[in-house]
C-alpha cells in the first residue's frame, strides 16, 4: 500500500455528492433559492385580495372629475388660448386711448364706454367666435386623437362625457372673459362718478351675460360637433346670419336668438340703466332680464340634450 493511498484512508472516504449540512454528512442539500426575504425568514405580509377600486357610481365620477380638470388644463394650455389672451390684451387699449380725454367725471360716460365694448365688441364677436373654437373641438379634438373610444369604453356614459368636458370647457373660457372684464371695469370705473365700488351692479350683469353666451353658445356649437364632422363650417354660417345678423333685424325672429337675450338681460338688468345712459338707450326686449336668463339656460339644457343623444348614436372609428 502506497503512502498517496495511506493518506486517503487517514482522511476519510471521499463523496461525490453534496456538502454535508449542519455537519451531517451524505445529508440532501438544502435549495437556498427563493427571495432574500424567505432565505432570511422575514415572512411576507398577508394580502386579502386585491386593493379595491371604486366602482359603479363612484368610478363613473372620479374618471368624470379626471375628464373635467384635464379639459380645463387643455383649454388654458391650447394655442388658441394664447391668441385669444393676445387679443385681449390688445382690446385693453381701447379703455386706454379714451382716457386719454375722458369725459367730466360728474356724469356716467366711463361706464356706458364699458358697456358698448363688453357688449358690441367682447360678446357679440370674440366670446361668440371662442365658443365656436373651444366647444366644437370638445369633441373633433377627441375624434382626431382617436381618444373618444377609450373615452367611451370606461365605466363612464358618452352623455357623461360629454357633461364633464363641456362643465370643464364653460370653467376655463368663462375664467378667461371674467378676468378681461374684471381688468376693463378696474381701468375705466375711477374715471365714472360714482366710482370703483359704486358700479359694481354693472360688473355683475357683465360677468353673468358672458357666463350665459359661454353655456349657451357652447352648448349649441356642441350639438353642432355631435353631429357633423367639420362643424366649423355650419358653426360660422350660425355665428354670421343668426346671431349677428338677425338680432338687429328685429321682429320675433330676433328674440329666437342668443345674443338678443344677452342683450336683454344687460340692460334690464342694470337698474340704473336710465341713469347711466341718460335714457339715451332704446328699450330693448319686451320681457325682464330673469326670463331673459331663463330663456337662455333652457335653450343650453336642450342644445347639451340633444347632442348627447346625437353622441351616443354616432360611430366612431
Amino acid at each position: 500500500m502506497g503512502r498517496d493511498e495511506g493518506e486517503r484512508r487517514a482522511d476519510g472516504p471521499m463523496t461525490s455528492g453534496p456538502r454535508a449540512v449542519n455537519g451531517s454528512p451524505g445529508a440532501p442539500a438544502i435549495d437556498k433559492g427563493g427571495s432574500r426575504r424567505e432565505r432570511e425568514g422575514i415572512r411576507e405580509p398577508q394580502r386579502h385580495g386585491p386593493i379595491p377600486r371604486p366602482t359603479g357610481a363612484g368610478a363613473s365620477m372620479a374618471r368624470g372629475l379626471a375628464l373635467f380638470r384635464l379639459t380645463v388644463r387643455d383649454i388654458l394650455l391650447d394655442r388658441k388660448t394664447l391668441v385669444v389672451v393676445g387679443l385681449l390684451v390688445l382690446m385693453l387699449a381701447l379703455p386706454g386711448f379714451w382716457l386719454r380725454d375722458p369725459p367730466s367725471s360728474e356724469d356716467h360716460a366711463a361706464m356706458m364706454f364699458y358697456l358698448m365694448i363688453e357688449v358690441i365688441l367682447y360678446l357679440q364677436f370674440i366670446v361668440l367666435y371662442t365658443c365656436l373654437l373651444f366647444s366644437s373641438s370638445l369633441v373633433t379634438s377627441e375624434v382626431e386623437d382617436r381618444t373618444m373610444v377609450y373615452l367611451i369604453s370606461r365605466p363612464i356614459s358618452r352623455l357623461e362625457v360629454l357633461v364633464y368636458k363641456y362643465a370643464g370647457y364653460v370653467v376655463a373660457v368663462w375664467s378667461i372673459f371674467a378676468l378681461a372684464a374684471f381688468v376693463n371695469y378696474a381701468l375705466l370705473s375711477p374715471a365714472d362718478a360714482d366710482g370703483f365700488g359704486g358700479n359694481l351692479d354693472i360688473l355683475a350683469a357683465v360677468m353673468i351675460a358672458i357666463l350665459i353666451g359661454v353655456m349657451a353658445w357652447g352648448a349649441v356649437f356642441l350639438l353642432l360637433a355631435s353631429v357633423f364632422r367639420n362643424p366649423l363650417a355650419p358653426g360660422f354660417l350660425y355665428c354670421i346670419f343668426w346671431e349677428s345678423l338677425f338680432p338687429n333685424m328685429g321682429g320675433n325672429i330676433s328674440m329666437a336668438t342668443i345674443t338678443y337675450q344677452l342683450r336683454t338681460y344687460v340692460i334690464r338688468g342694470i337698474s340704473r340703466i336710465d341713469e347711466i345712459s341718460g335714457g339715451d338707450l332704446p328699450v330693448h326686449g319686451t320681457y325682464s332680464a330673469a326670463w331673459a336668463f331663463a330663456g337662455s339656460a333652457i335653450a343650453s339644457a336642450v342644445a347639451l340634450f340633444l347632442a348627447g343623444l346625437a353622441l351616443r348614436r354616432r360611430d366612431f372609428p
